[in-house]
């Protein structure tokens, strides 16, 4: 696949407001995958994409599953690609399958599961 990703880290403060102005949900979030290509729905297109990540939202999940904060915000860049060249999680089935797809590639790239790490101890229910 070829194309351009452009990735820009942002606090809770801002990414709530892109959340709320793009989405209509109040709240920050993880990541907003904006697609820039005249025709997004032909994901064979060159990818043309602006991904804005939380690095809030990343250090909490962080912490919850004792990681890196990089390794986090790694995951949040490859969920936004995945959106990118169609994949969706808006179901629960979908959902599964997207987040086994992150940590396969996470795991190619040497840094291993990231979403499918188990919580730390003190953050177990």
């Amino acid at each position: 696949m070829r194309g351009e990703v452009r990735i820009r880290l942002v606090r809770d403060e801002e990414m709530s407001v892109l959340h709320a102005r793009h989405t209509g949900i109040t709240g920050t979030t993880d990541v907003l995958t904006f697609d820039l290509r005249d025709t997004p729905v032909d994901h064979s297109s060159p990818l043309d994409a602006d991904l804005v990540l939380c690095i809030d939202e990343a250090a909490r999940q962080a912490t919850l599953r004792s990681i890196s904060i990089v390794h986090e915000l790694v995951l949040y860049a490859v969920h936004g690609i995945l959106h990118m060249l169609g994949h969706d999680d808006h179901d629960d089935d979908a959902y599964v399958a997207m987040h086994d797809i992150e940590d396969r590639v996470l795991a190619a790239a040497g840094i291993g599961p990231v979403f499918s790490a188990p919580l730390a101890k003190e953050h177990e229910p």
